[in-house]
C-alpha cells in the first residue's frame, strides 16, 4: 500500500520477467523453462526436506527472498526491495476487507479470483473460485511444474486461486499477530507462525491442512485465504503473492527481533 501505483507496476513487471526469462538450471532440471520455474524447483526441494520445519522456515525464507530480490534486480531491471503484504489491513477490525484488498487490482495489484469451480473440494469450505485466474498480468502465465512437487514434461496449467475470505477476516486472525508479537522467545513465537500439532500442512502434504491451522497460523492463513496454487505445500512458490505474504511474515519475524536485539538475532 505504500508503493505508488507505478512503482506497484514495475515490480509486476519484474515480476513476470521472470516468468519470460530461460531458466539457469535446465540443465539439472530439464524441465525448468523459466528463472521462476527455478525458484519453484528450489522451494520443492527444500520443502521436501525439512524446510518448514519450526527451526528453519523462517530462516530459510529470509534467505530465499533475499535470492529473490537480488535476481529481479540484476536479472529485471526491478529498483526496489521485496514488497509484503500486511493482511491484517484487510480484516474488518481494520476497516478492511479481503476481497477489496488492493493488492487483488487487475492492473495494480495480482489480479483477483479464480473463476468459480462448483466442483473444487473447498467450496464445502465457502470457497469462492477454484479455476484459472482471470484477470491481471498473471492470467496467461503457464505454470509447468506442480501440483504437489510433481515434475511431469509437457504438463501446462494455469494459476489458480480459491480465496477463503474468511480465513484472514475472522477474529482468530488478529488475535494471532498480537499474540505473536508479546511471544517470550522464539519457541513461543513459532507457536503462531506455524503450528505442528493436529496434522498441520507441512508435516503431512498429502491431506488437507487441521481447521485449527488454518485459524490460528500465520503461514497458513496467507496461504490458506488465497488457496488455489497457494495452497499446495510444495509448490506455492508458483503463485507470485507468495513472495508477498512471505515478505509479510519476514517483516513480522524483524518486528519481534528488533523488540531485544540482544537476544532474538
Amino acid at each position: 500500500r505504500s508503493l505508488t501505483v507505478d512503482e506497484r507496476k514495475l515490480y509486476l513487471k519484474a515480476t513476470k520477467c521472470m516468468y519470460d526469462t530461460p531458466s539457469k538450471f535446465k540443465s539439472r532440471f530439464p524441465i525448468a523453462r523459466s528463472r521462476y520455474d527455478d525458484f519453484v524447483i528450489l522451494h520443492i526441494d527444500i520443502a521436501s526436506f525439512g524446510g518448514h520445519e519450526d527451526g528453519d522456515i523462517l530462516a530459510w525464507h529470509r534467505y530465499v527472498l533475499q535470492q529473490w530480490e537480488d535476481a529481479l534486480i540484476n536479472e529485471c531491471g526491478w529498483k526496489g526491495g521485496i514488497p509484503y503484504w500486511n493482511w491484517f489491513l484487510d480484516t474488518p477490525s481494520q476497516g478492511g476487507s479481503f476481497l477489496k484488498s488492493p493488492i487483488f487490482d487487475p492492473i495494480s495489484g495480482f489480479g483477483g479470483n479464480g473463476k468459480p469451480d462448483p466442483d473444487n473440494i473447498l467450496q464445502k469450505l465457502n470457497g469462492t473460485g477454484g479455476g484459472c485466474i482471470q484477470d491481471g498480468i498473471f492470467k496467461d502465465v503457464k505454470l509447468w511444474i506442480g501440483p504437489v512437487g510433481q515434475m511431469i514434461p509437457n504438463n501446462p496449467r494455469c494459476l489458480t486461486r480459491n480465496f477463503l475470505p474468511w480465513v484472514v477476516e475472522q477474529h482468530n486472525a488478529t488475535d494471532t499477530l498480537r499474540k505473536a508479537l508479546k511471544a517470550r522467545d522464539f519457541r513461543e513465537f513459532m507457536k503462531w507462525v506455524q503450528k505442528d500439532e493436529a496434522g498441520g500442512p507441512h508435516n503431512h502434504p498429502e491431506g488437507p491442512p487441521a481447521l485449527n491451522v488454518i485459524f490460528d497460523d500465520l503461514h497458513g492463513i496467507g496461504h490458506y485465504s488465497i488457496n488455489g496454487e497457494m495452497g499446495d505445500p510444495l509448490g506455492s512458490m508458483n503463485e507470485p503473492l507468495f513472495w508477498l505474504h512471505h515478505g509479510g511474515i519476514d517483516q513480522f519475524w524483524s518486528l519481534w527481533q528488533d523488540q531485544d536485539l540482544t537476544h532474538r538475532l
